[in-house]
């Protein structure tokens, strides 16, 4: 054999085994434990088209196993587009240079700098990945900076859980929307990170603004508040409440304000919060025949500046405020009183729902994007 065909066929093997799974990964983007109806398929899918994360040579992506902090790292060089080259030493005693996330482990190493473990020279590769490291590590990797830490004691009641060096990181993702706590008011810090999850949290730091948001429509969005559900507060927007006092009055009306997190179309990662401003119920035909009838562009203004004002208190996230009333009455003759087109009767209930909304504004970050008022039938407010 000559020396030029055995070069040869040296290349052609290299080929067959470095660019074989590079190209049935290409060809192959189903994996057989994903289906579409998965809850994070869409967002994991997209990353796998883009080159930023993998599955498993058996064609699994396994969503639910707990991500450990090689694979958290593999993802996030990926999607920070860093892959450099290795230094001729490994820099970590855990991470020695025949492993395959050594590359991108150093690649992605900067990000983990607030883990302590990384000044005693050791990665824990193997490890699962808790909340508080990946946050932290996506978080940075995302380029936030560190916030106040204070927001995160009134948030969450198990505060003191998360380490110190972490709370700055973690309260700037909590402002920018890439992470909530759960519904009993913890954050669960320790608390391990499915490789889902892992993906889903990846894809809102880097792609977030790909991401349609929810100020398309807001008629749509008005259809999806449940009024009848709104009789509290959570005690994680008490923030947005503060910043909307003073704004309780419009022309000599009560306006009383409940604040809560909506998902739009049914789809949990696509949420916005809600003010809404419901017309004291013994003002409620004063408001609507005095107030709104000869002055509209008045109560657009204020739902504005609601909206506004609410927003600075939850930087990053949409706020959607809504001057309106609600209330349920027992009286067969509600939908003459209160017109037709403003009530239903609520089996449910047992009773009849007026629910009205006279005006309504999104805004982000103190500036109003869109608002609406309502119209009568022959299209004038």
């Amino acid at each position: 054999m000559s020396k030029r065909i055995a070069q040869t066929l040296v290349l052609i093997i290299f080929m067959l085994l470095f660019t074989a799974p590079a190209l049935a990964d290409a060809v192959k983007r189903e994996f057989s434990d994903l289906p579409g109806t998965h809850w994070a398929a869409g967002m994991i899918y997209n990353l796998v088209g883009r080159n930023w994360l993998s599955g498993y040579p058996d064609n699994t992506f396994r969503p639910d196993q707990k991500v450990t902090r090689a694979e958290l790292a593999a993802m996030i060089a990926g999607a920070a587009g860093k892959n450099p080259p290795p230094p001729q030493s490994p820099a970590l005693s855990d991470v020695s240079g025949d492993k395959w996330y050594f590359s991108p482990v150093e690649a992605s190493k900067a990000f983990f700098s607030k883990d302590p473990s990384l000044g005693t020279g050791l990665f824990r590769p193997e490890d699962p990945a808790t909340r508080q490291e990946a946050v932290s590590a996506i978080a940075m990797a995302g380029g936030l900076p560190d916030a106040d830490p204070g927001r995160l004691q009134t948030l969450f009641s198990d505060y003191r859980s998360i380490l110190p060096e972490y709370r700055g990181i973690i309260s700037s993702a909590v402002n920018k929307g890439l992470v909530r706590g759960y519904p009993d008011g913890t954050f669960g810090p320790g608390g391990p990170l499915t490789r889902a999850e892992a993906a889903v949290l990846i894809d809102t730091a880097f792609l977030k603004e790909e991401v349609p948001g929810p100020d398309q429509d807001i008629e749509k969005i008005l259809s999806a508040v449940p009024v009848k559900a709104f009789s509290k507060t959570p005690e994680e927007f008490r923030p947005v409440a503060e910043k909307l006092e003073g704004l309780g009055n419009l022309d000599g009306v009560s306006l009383i304000f409940t604040i809560d997190e909506i998902a739009l179309k049914g789809v949990e990662n696509e949420r916005i919060i809600i003010v809404f401003a419901r017309v004291d119920p013994f003002k409620y035909f004063t408001f609507s025949d005095v107030i709104f009838k000869t002055n509209p562009d008045l109560v657009k203004a204020h739902a504005e500046k609601m909206a506004s004002e609410g927003s600075k208190a939850v930087p990053g996230k949409t706020v959607a405020a809504v001057i309106g009333y609600s209330n349920l009455t027992f009286y067969p003759t509600t939908p003459q009183t209160f017109g037709e087109e403003y009530t239903g009767y609520s089996s449910e209930e047992g009773g009849w729902r007026v629910k009205r909304f006279y005006s309504a504004a999104l805004a982000l970050d103190g500036s109003v994007s869109d608002s609406w008022v309502e119209k009568t039938k022959d299209g004038n407010p």
